[in-house]
């Protein structure tokens, strides 16, 4: 059997050089190793009685495709016992594999969906709006709206000082204003906040010496709306804003109705206004969402606090104007 693969593997290898070096002789340089490989393997075809039959064409083409097609692989797989969570290792398909994983993403997404249930709204009480201080609730409103308006906590101060007057003081007292806050069920954080008052407006909601022949009444302006960056997305904006409404169509016009015909001249309760900046466009979709329509746009100055007392900076108002069912 040796004598019989040496006799058979140098003859093919010398057929081999020859026919190769007649065509490719400046290419083609013989190395022993190459040969030696080739000697073994055709020695081993020809002459082992140990081999095994080669396969046939078409079952060579069926192991190759299954082993190139996609076999399982091990996955993590969710199961869900009561509260607690626990990843078993099971063999699963790629595809089934990725839609439970998007399968858990979408409780995930949920859960933060919920956590809306432990956000409540109310208005600050007279009390509160009262107090002074680093831990007040007026404070911490103040400083949220500082930071969300202006990303900075420069000039709280200033924004605290113009709170006290709007919402704060005489104004809490006569109950011409409302502070209404988003906290959080856990420590009574303040995620967000609005303010209403009720202010000498034209109908067309500006300040009434911007047009002082025009009908001037007392009616609900909306402002300083603010939500906590990490708690937007979910609805407590509009939330916030839907208190307005219901603050203005329930408590105040219950009061005003109390009035004599006379004192209820000198309110309008049937459109309720605001302004925002040209350039939010985040909040002019809100608005418009919520009903309210662009009245008119007026080019004015922005005061920004600072450290030091306020700046003022041109800004593009939008006037905008919801009417109200009584």
């Amino acid at each position: 059997a040796r004598g019989a693969r040496r006799c058979i593997a140098i003859p093919c290898y010398a057929l081999l050089s020859a026919f190769l070096g007649a065509n490719c002789s400046l290419a083609f340089v013989p190395q022993p190793v190459p040969v030696l490989c080739s000697t073994l393997q055709l020695s081993r075809c020809l002459c082992s009685p140990q081999s095994a039959p080669r396969a046939p064409p078409r079952e060579r083409l069926t192991s190759r495709l299954e082993s190139a097609s996609p076999r399982a692989t091990t996955s993590p797989r969710l199961e869900m016992h009561d509260n607690d969570s626990t990843i078993s290792r099971s063999p699963v398909p790629n595809v089934l594999s990725q839609l439970l994983m998007g399968f858990r993403s979408g409780l995930e997404r949920k859960v933060a969906e919920n956590q809306r249930e432990s956000i409540h709204l109310r208005a600050l009480s007279i009390e509160e709006l009262a107090e002074s201080g680093e831990g007040s609730k007026l404070n911490m409103v103040a400083r949220l709206c500082t930071k969300g308006m202006f990303g900075e906590d420069d000039g709280v101060c200033w924004v605290l000082r113009n709170f006290n007057i709007k919402y704060g003081g005489e104004g809490a007292a006569g109950r011409q204003s409302v502070m209404l806050v988003a906290e959080t069920s856990k420590g009574g954080e303040i995620i967000g906040c609005v303010g209403m008052e009720l202010m000498q407006l034209t109908d067309q909601g500006m300040a009434w010496w911007a047009n002082p022949s025009s009908m001037v009444k007392k009616r609900p302006f909306v402002s300083d709306l603010v939500v906590d960056p990490t708690y937007r997305q979910r609805g407590v904006g509009r939330d916030l804003l839907r208190k307005c409404h219901d603050i203005v169509t329930g408590e105040w016009a219950e009061r005003i109705r109390a009035l004599t015909p006379a004192e209820r001249l000198d309110f309008d309760l049937h459109s309720i206004f605001l302004k925002v900046d040209a350039e939010n466009t985040a909040a002019v979709s809100l608005y418009l969402g919520m009903g309210y329509k662009e009245v008119k746009r007026v080019s004015e100055e922005l005061m920004v606090p600072k450290a030091d007392g306020a700046q003022e900076w041109p800004v593009l108002n939008i006037y905008m104007q919801r009417h109200m069912h009584l």
